[in-house]
C-alpha cells in the first residue's frame, strides 16, 4: 500500500508542477501584454526565466529529465488502450457473425476476442482516469473501481447529478465484466443464452459480440466526455483538453464512426 501512495504523491507533484509553470507562462503573457515599459517587461522575463531555470533543476534531480538538452516523450494510454479494445471488439463481432452463419465452432474465438477487448475498453478507462485525477484535489475512494473512477471523471469533467449516475453505473459494469473475465473462477453451470439464440455456456452469453460492442460504445463516450466537458473543474482542466485534442481527432473519433456506422 505504501508503494501505491508514495507512487500517487510522486505523480500528483509531476502533474502539479507541470500545471503550475504553464499558469506562469500563461500569466506571464498577459502581464507582459499589459506592462507599460521595457523595464517591465524586462522584470517579468527574468522572473518567468528564473522559474523555468529551478524547475529544470529540480526535474533533473527528481529524475525526470537529463542534466543536459534532450528531449522528453510519451504515450498518451487511453488512445492506445481505445485502439486495442476497438481491434478486438471487431474481431468478436466477426466471430459473432460466424456463428450466426452457422458456425459454431468461433464461439471460442467470440469469447477469447471479447475478453480482450473488456480488458483493453476497462484498461482506456482507466488510463483515462489516471491522465486526469491529478489535476483536481484527491478524492475519497468509492467501495469499487468502476465508482470511484467514475465520480473523479464526474467531477473533472463536471457531470450533472443524473450524467453522473449514468457514468456510475455503466463503468460498473465495465469494470464487473473486466473483473470476471480478469480473475475468472471456473465453475459447472447451467447453460444460459447466447446472443445468437441458443444456449450456451455462461462464460460465452457474457463475452460475446454485443456485450464488446456496449462496452467500447460506454468507452467511446466516456472519451466524448473528456473531448468536450460540459463544465471542465479548473484551468488544468480546460488545458488537458486543449493538450490532449489531438488524440481525439486522430485516434478516438475515427474508431467512433466506424463503430457508429457498424451499429447503425
Amino acid at each position: 500500500m505504501s508503494g501505491h501512495i508514495e507512487r500517487d504523491r510522486e505523480r500528483r507533484e509531476t502533474v502539479q508542477r507541470y500545471h503550475q509553470l504553464k499558469d506562469a507562462e500563461e500569466d506571464f503573457d498577459i502581464a507582459k501584454a499589459r506592462a507599460s515599459s521595457r523595464e517591465e517587461r524586462q522584470r517579468l522575463m527574468n522572473g518567468l526565466n528564473a522559474l523555468r531555470n529551478q524547475r529544470r533543476t529540480e526535474d533533473v534531480r527528481r529524475g525526470k529529465r537529463q542534466a543536459g538538452p534532450g528531449v522528453l516523450m510519451h504515450q498518451i494510454m487511453w488512445a492506445r488502450w481505445i485502439e486495442i479494445a476497438h481491434e478486438h471488439q471487431q474481431r468478436a463481432v466477426s466471430a459473432q457473425n460466424e456463428i450466426l452463419a452457422g458456425n459454431t465452432a468461433s464461439l471460442v474465438i467470440e469469447l477469447r476476442e471479447s475478453l480482450v477487448a473488456f480488458a483493453a475498453t476497462a484498461a482506456a478507462i482507466e488510463a483515462l482516469h489516471e491522465d486526469t485525477k491529478y489535476l483536481i484535489p484527491p478524492r475519497r475512494k468509492k467501495p469499487s473501481a468502476g465508482k470511484t473512477i467514475a465520480d473523479s471523471l464526474a467531477e473533472v469533467f463536471g457531470l450533472a447529478e443524473a450524467e453522473r449516475q449514468v457514468l456510475m453505473r455503466d463503468l460498473t459494469y465495465v469494470f464487473d465484466r473486466r473483473n470476471e473475465g480478469l480473475h475468472g473462477y471456473s465453475e459447472l453451470n447451467p447453460p444460459e443464452a447466447h446472443p445468437a439464440g441458443f444456449l450456451t455456456g455462461a462464460e460465452s452469453s457474457r463475452f460475446n459480440g454485443p456485450e464488446s460492442t456496449r462496452a467500447l460504445d460506454i468507452a467511446l463516450r466516456v472519451l466524448a466526455l473528456a473531448e468536450r466537458p460540459p463544465e471542465p473543474l479548473n484551468r488544468w482542466v480546460i488545458r488537458w483538453v486543449r493538450e490532449r485534442a489531438a488524440y481525439h481527432e486522430r485516434v478516438v473519433n475515427p474508431i467512433r464512426v466506424i463503430a457508429h456506422a457498424v451499429i447503425e
